[in-house]
């Protein structure tokens, strides 16, 4: 994991565990945990956030959801109104485990890095499908199915182009 999507999870843990802080404390660490989880969301996104991430992101907008009511409601000058302990904790559990799914896929199933190639001939690279009208697929149960192939080509390649060739 990045140190953003570290910044990312840390934040959003800290604003769901901010609901269970002193009432003094609440206020200050829930503006600096929503801070930190919207921005580090905001500059993953625009960066590119990975698919493990989305759980994450998912979480801390829950989270923000609930935490900033009190704080607005208390801004406006209006009775804050928390919800019962029985109901929050099972809100914040399941809030955690929402979080810990990106971290754990991320681990689990990291996205991998290839090398650039290293040779001194260029290779294209192009995906196509290629269906056999004239055979019916006999493994499913729609009437217009019929056989198909998903293929990869490779092929030598000019420098600097980025046009696949087509295919007839």
């Amino acid at each position: 994991m990045s140190p953003l999507e570290i910044l990312l999870v840390l934040g959003a843990a800290v604003l769901v565990l901010a609901r269970w802080l002193p009432a003094v404390a609440r206020g200050p660490v829930t503006l600096a945990a929503a801070a930190t989880a919207a921005l580090s969301a905001a500059v993953s996104i625009v960066l590119g956030l990975r698919w493990q991430m989305v759980p994450v992101v998912a979480a801390a907008a829950i989270a923000l959801g609930f935490a900033a009511v009190p704080l607005l409601r208390q801004r406006a000058g209006r009775t804050v109104r928390r919800a019962p302990r029985w109901l929050a904790l099972p809100g914040s559990a399941a809030c955690l485990a929402l979080l810990a799914v990106g971290p754990v896929a991320a681990w689990a199933l990291p996205e991998p890095a290839f090398p650039e190639p290293s040779g001194r001939y260029a290779v294209g690279t192009t995906v196509l499908e290629w269906t056999d009208s004239g055979r019916p697929e006999t493994f499913t149960a729609e009437p217009d199915d019929h056989r198909s192939v998903v293929v990869q080509l490779w092929y030598p390649a000019c420098r600097g182009t980025r046009n696949p060739p087509h295919s007839a």
